[in-house]
């Protein structure tokens, strides 16, 4: 039976939130952006361990408590996000099996919802690759190459946002990241640039990205433990 890991990429230093230290370090409640999010995964009682991968000069890490939980470990990360989850995969290579699977997750994503990572836990367990959650586009699309003028309105019935936790299986994910030629934005991306489908599972929408400053004003008053 297939046993389940996490990888939470915490290497960024979120330059659009504009802050003076990372933006996964902001407060929501008594606890941090990343704390928040580590304990979606934490949530799950079926992934056995999680590796946070941070900056080499991470100063805030050691002060949160959760630094010291017995499921955590820590690895560094690489010059960009790919980079980072292939190290973070790397620390797992004495624990996870090819076919195990690893749930890859934002630090910045802290309202993730448990019944969403068991639906996909659930939704993946006997596939051969894995997926991601994702919500369809709601707003509608407009293109523009310069930023300025609208050149068309994109046909959003088949679109869909990607949102984490992506969960894949091990060796297919690591191999699919070592094999890289141009860069990608998710996981899923590198599998589909090798030739792989991954599932497409309904997410909550409430699973937001905080990216800017504003991203947090609609939170503030949210549990400060992960939705169940």
């Amino acid at each position: 039976m297939a046993k389940y890991y996490g990888i939470i990429a915490a290497a960024g230093i979120g330059e659009r939130f504009g802050s003076n230290k990372p933006k996964q370090y902001e407060k929501l409640g008594n606890q941090t952006i990343l704390e928040l999010s580590i304990g979606c995964l934490l949530a799950c009682d079926a992934i056995e361990q999680i590796i946070v991968v941070l900056r080499p000069d991470d100063l805030y890490w050691q002060e949160l408590a959760i630094a010291n939980h017995p499921k955590i470990q820590t690895t560094i990360g690489g010059k960009n996000r790919s980079d980072s989850v292939i190290n973070g995969l790397m620390a797992l290579m004495s624990q996870a099996l090819p076919d195990d699977f690893v749930f890859i997750h934002d630090a910045a994503r802290p309202f993730v919802p448990k019944h969403d990572i068991i639906t996909l836990l659930e939704a993946v367990k006997n596939h051969d690759v894995g997926g991601i959650l994702a919500t369809p586009v709601a707003d509608t699309l407009k293109y523009s190459a310069d930023g300025k003028t609208i050149e068309k309105t994109v046909e959003r019935n088949c679109l869909y946002r990607a949102l984490t936790p992506q969960c894949f299986r091990y060796a297919k994910l690591l191999n699919a990241l070592m094999q890289l030629t141009t860069p990608v934005t998710d996981e899923s991306m590198a599998l589909e640039l090798t030739g792989f489908s991954p599932l497409l599972i309904m997410g909550d929408p409430k699973n937001i990205k905080i990216t800017y400053p504003g991203d947090l004003q609609p939170t503030r008053d949210q549990t400060a433990s992960p939705i169940s």
